[in-house]
């Protein structure tokens, strides 16, 4: 009976660290989006300092579907964006949301299944090992995603642009060191 109990208490333990992974991220700051806005949130991970995996919203430092990092006309500025680029941008922006939104639809039932089975009288390893197996592939497809769409973005900047960006990203990570390590 302790051995169960002891059991049950570490794999809840587990899943409640792997449900931190998908928490909500706060507010941002200067380069915040916002987590209010939908059009600013796609997967709550970003291109900022403790991402650095995707030019997308999250963390308050994302270049989010319609406004980069929060402040399209400072973004705008800073790199030197063209209209058009900020268009292409975009572009990339709303085809990302809609991969990672796939993937999330595909991620949530098993979650939820692992999280029933956990509750069973009888909790079989062999099935809830395949449903974690299951959950981290989707979340290293999440994680390709994300290199992915970053490439993608840093294709449309020009290489002084690219430059400035990630200036722009290293000074805030020495202003904003990673407060976890999941790279």
């Amino acid at each position: 009976m302790k051995s169960r109990l002891l059991y049950v208490m570490t794999v809840l333990a587990v899943l409640a660290f792997a449900g931190s992974l998908y928490a909500e991220p706060g507010q941002g700051g200067r380069f915040g989006g916002g987590k209010g806005d939908a059009r600013y949130c796609e997967d709550g991970r970003g291109m900022g300092p403790r991402d650095g995996m995707g030019m997308g919203p999250g963390e308050g430092r994302g270049m989010g579907p319609r406004h980069f990092f929060g402040d399209p006309a400072y973004i705008k500025e800073q790199l030197g964006l063209s209209d058009d680029q900020v268009n292409k941008i975009d572009a990339i922006n709303t085809e990302h949301r809609k991969q990672m939104l796939t993937i999330r639809e595909q991620l949530e039932p098993r979650r939820i299944r692992l999280e029933k089975m956990l509750l069973e009288e009888n909790v079989d390893l062999s099935q809830v090992r395949a449903v974690l197996k299951e959950i981290a592939d989707l979340q290293v497809e999440l994680r390709l995603l994300r290199i992915k769409h970053h490439i993608a973005i840093e294709k449309v900047l020009t290489a002084d642009q690219r430059a400035k960006l990630r200036a722009e990203r290293e000074a805030m990570r020495m202003h904003h060191p990673p407060d976890r390590d999941d790279n």
